[in-house]
């Protein structure tokens, strides 16, 4: 009885683990506000939980931030035809997602992609599971 109750603590104890460690996308994303950069590509993160590439974009004056880019896990990027090599430093892309909700000039920027035209002009879709609702509006 006594390993039973200890078991069922544990399989309790890493279950709720498991639910801590992933991030909701609304609590830290506007999904009410979509958003469209275009920028130079300064690192990539080909890791789980989600894919990350880190985008420099220039404003209007020239004064250029770096955008933290969260994408799909690395499983579902290459479902979505994506490959480790896809994209890499010092390409140029347009990214459109919902932005990040703390968006102090202190931090990174941040934004959750839904599409990303890639160099060579190809246009994808990075929301083959449903997770998060792309607009058909943004430009492709």
């Amino acid at each position: 009885m006594r390993n039973r109750l200890i078991s069922a603590g544990l399989g309790v104890l890493c279950l709720s683990t498991v639910l801590v460690a992933h991030h909701s996308l609304k609590g830290e994303y506007d999904l009410d506000r979509l958003t469209q950069i275009k920028g130079v590509v300064t690192e990539v993160q080909w890791v789980n939980p989600h894919v990350r590439y880190y985008v420099d974009v220039a404003d209007a004056a020239g004064l250029v931030s770096t955008w933290n880019v969260e994408a799909l896990a690395p499983h579902a990027m290459i479902k979505s035809g994506f490959a480790k090599t896809t994209l890499g430093v010092g390409d140029r892309v347009t990214v459109s997602g919902y932005s990040g909700k703390n968006l102090s000039p202190f931090i990174k920027k941040a934004l959750a992609m839904t599409r990303i035209a890639l160099p060579d002009g190809k246009t994808v879709n990075v929301d083959p599971t449903g997770w998060m609702q792309s607009d058909p509006a943004l430009p492709k």
